[in-house]
């Protein structure tokens, strides 16, 4: 997205976790990346280090966004992984490719 498609003034919802690829941590600078269901395009893309990533998920502003269905990849590949957006919020959330 652009950056005029993100409300500024909206918190971001946080997440952290580990992220393992068959059974092992993912290597350093593999790439974790956080879709909506409904568009076909990352939100937000962040880096693996020590087999943990931290995304800070903004808020899109097309249409309501609280309660959207996040999707999860790690380099490209979907997880499975799905959480809601939420203003604000904070979570950990594990992922892994098999």
């Amino acid at each position: 997205p652009r950056s005029g498609d993100i409300n500024q003034r909206a918190m971001p919802h946080i997440f952290v976790g580990l992220a393992t690829m068959s059974g092992q941590a993912a290597v350093d600078g593999d790439e974790v990346s956080v879709w909506v269901a409904t568009h076909d395009f990352a939100l937000v893309t962040g880096i693996v280090s020590q087999g943990r990533y931290v995304l800070k998920v903004p808020q899109y502003v097309a249409g309501p966004f609280d309660g959207s269905e996040l999707v999860f990849k790690v380099n490209g590949q979907d997880t499975g992984q799905r959480y809601e957006w939420e203003e604000g919020g904070a979570s950990v959330l594990d992922l892994s490719l098999d």
